[in-house]
């Protein structure tokens, strides 16, 4: 769920929710996951990773070209 509403609000249009709105409540979240005890934070980091393996859209998988774009990676290689 955490994966999904931040990447929606990546990938939404200022008219679907405002700028201000949609940063906010993506650093709020990432707050709150380096808040997380260190043996959550990496059960949470192996869950996410299964579940990006998983992925059904190439392009949201690790190594897709969306993947590397939206996690700040630059262009793909």
């Amino acid at each position: 769920m955490v994966v999904d509403v931040v990447h929606s609000l990546d990938t939404c249009g200022s008219d679907e929710v405002a700028s201000g709105v949609a940063a906010r409540t993506a650093e709020r979240a990432g707050w709150a996951l380096r808040e997380l005890p260190p043996r959550d934070r990496a059960r949470f980091l192996r869950v996410l990773g299964d579940l990006a393996v998983a992925e059904p859209d190439p392009a949201r998988r690790p190594g897709g070209p969306r993947f590397h774009l939206r996690a700040g990676r630059g262009e793909p290689s």
